[in-house]
């Protein structure tokens, strides 16, 4: 089980080939690629979406895990309280949220390839009918060297969350 405060950024519509290129440029190695499989849970009053929190079931690569990610702080970046544990059967976690009374909200999949550079991750995302984005996750330092290093700064930044991140786009979530 991990308890951490994850710190993030996304850069929206960006040119998937030209990242890649300068994140390998600068050391970047791919560490997974694939569809990242995602059910969003709520209770149904929404109160989880109302605090600003989250329960997911997911799926990527070879890794199945349920995670608690509650917002803490937004800004220029977003950071939230993440708890997340590895779990052996999708199915079985979605059935046991459901039966102790959280309701599935959304189901999502997205292609996902992730990058490790200096000591945050970079994850390209692929959603169908939204530009590819780029997510970083790290330390708030490391974050701006690799947006410099990535030369995306006049790219839009935000600090959406999923939810967000369709409304922006007009999707519904």
């Amino acid at each position: 089980m991990e308890n951490s405060v994850e710190i993030e950024v996304k850069i929206l519509e960006i040119n998937k080939e030209e990242v890649e290129e300068k994140i390998k440029k600068h050391g970047g190695v791919k560490v997974k690629e694939g569809i990242l499989k995602s059910w969003y849970f709520d209770y149904e009053d929404n109160r989880l979406r109302k605090e600003g929190a989250i329960i997911r079931v997911r799926s990527y690569d070879k890794e199945t895990f349920m995670d608690y990610k509650k917002v803490m702080k937004k800004g220029k970046y977003k950071e939230a309280e993440e708890i997340k544990i590895i779990i052996e059967d999708f199915e079985k976690a979605v059935l046991f949220l459901k039966k102790i009374g959280l309701k599935a909200i959304k189901k999502l999949e997205k292609k996902r390839t992730s990058y490790k550079l200096l000591n945050s991750f970079v994850e390209i995302d692929e959603i169908e009918g939204i530009p590819v984005f780029l997510e970083i996750e790290g330390k708030k330092e490391e974050i701006e060297e690799i947006i410099e290093m990535l030369e995306i700064k006049d790219k839009k930044r935000v600090s959406f969350n999923t939810e967000e991140l369709f409304s922006y786009y007009s999707k519904r979530f």
